[in-house]
């Protein structure tokens, strides 16, 4: 089953990935359209998994190419990316998503300016669709697997230092799976310096979320945030 991520600004439609849901072991893909035609660039980050711990991602230095097919996470809680000539690259273990428990990040998404996505028509059943206001820039997407059962809350604090107040802009959609739902959080800023290029992927272990504040073309910041959990309240 495949589900369709866009953007919308202005009531015209932006395809920022595709998400593809494999039933027989709840498996879970990401397919990125290649922007400018030619190979991604990989780059390793490391990232303390503190609550609150701030890192910094220098895109600059992401210097080998990558011609990437899709990312995954299996229901075994295998997540890998996979190039076109077919070899596995960044495997690591984390939570199975068969029989999922708790909240697990599955992939942040730091988009590109928007001018340099084609319109399309978001109009099947099962898109999702994320508003990105036209005063915001560098927007940024989250995709968490989630039981069905709970709901979730980023847990973190950062104090900003601005002349100003920050004006910040959110948005969610849901796709409910067999085994867990998704759900992809959009988040802006009117503070951002710019966008890098390419989609920027970044992926975190178990349920910690790459919170990003500051988005430029060259780098991107931000603090590490934890999920809390809690059980849906059924009606009696």
């Amino acid at each position: 089953m495949v589900a369709r991520v866009f953007v919308t600004r202005d009531d015209r439609s932006y395809k920022v990935a595709n998400l593809d849901y494999n039933p027989k072991d709840a498996s879970i893909y990401l397919f990125v359209p290649n922007r400018k035609n030619a190979p991604g660039k990989r780059g390793i980050t490391e990232m303390s998994s503190q609550p609150g711990s701030k890192f910094r991602i220098d895109i600059k230095t992401f210097e080998e190419d990558v011609d990437y097919d899709h990312f995954s996470i299996h229901g075994s809680g295998i997540g890998h990316s996979r190039v076109k000539e077919g070899d596995v690259i960044d495997r690591s273990q984390w939570t199975p998503l068969k029989g999922l428990q708790k909240a697990r990040h599955l992939w942040t998404l730091v988009l590109p300016d928007i001018s340099k996505f084609e319109e399309d028509s978001a109009n099947r059943k099962r898109d999702l669709k994320i508003e990105y206001l036209s005063n915001m820039t560098g927007c940024v997407i989250d995709v968490i697997a989630v039981p069905r059962d709970q709901n979730i809350n980023f847990n973190v604090e950062y104090v900003e230092s601005n002349d100003k107040p920050t004006l910040h802009t959110f948005g969610h959609a849901r796709w409910d799976l067999g085994e867990y739902k998704i759900m992809v959080f959009s988040r802006s800023s009117d503070k951002h310096e710019g966008s890098p290029e390419r989609t920027l992927k970044i992926s975190l272990p178990e349920d910690y979320v790459p919170l990003v504040t500051t988005i430029t073309p060259t780098f991107v910041e931000g603090v590490v945030a934890r999920l809390s959990h809690s059980k849906q309240k059924k009606n009696t």
